[in-house]
């Protein structure tokens, strides 16, 4: 899994409580077994696997490391603050210090 798709999967999992709900069988290939993570076993309960083809642990998670507006949505959820000239220059970046700034202050709710 990329590395922004990792990220993806722990904001989800530390700020937002999302396990592993689903288990993924082999493909037709006989490949990509292994979990999806999800808010609750509920989520796209009636969601059908692509027939082949890498279906990650992150599949249902934002992309909170490449798109704008998603990293955007999660500093507003985290309460960061940080002036935007002191943001880091990446999507990825801003998402890291989004998770690095909940565990921080995650003893010291805002």
């Amino acid at each position: 899994m990329p590395k922004q798709r990792e990220l993806d999967a722990e904001i989800c999992e530390v700020i937002f409580g999302w396990t592993e709900c689903f288990e993924v069988p082999p493909d037709a290939d006989g490949e990509n077994s292994g979990k999806i993570l999800a808010p609750d076993p509920q989520y796209k309960k009636d969601w059908i696997l692509p027939p082949k083809g890498k279906v990650g642990r992150a599949y249902f998670c934002p992309d909170y490391a490449t798109n704008f507006y998603d990293v955007l949505r999660l500093a507003k959820h985290v309460g960061l603050t940080t002036a935007a000239k002191d943001l880091p220059n990446s999507t990825e970046g801003i998402a890291a210090l989004c998770l690095t700034f909940f565990k921080e202050n995650l003893n010291n709710p805002i």
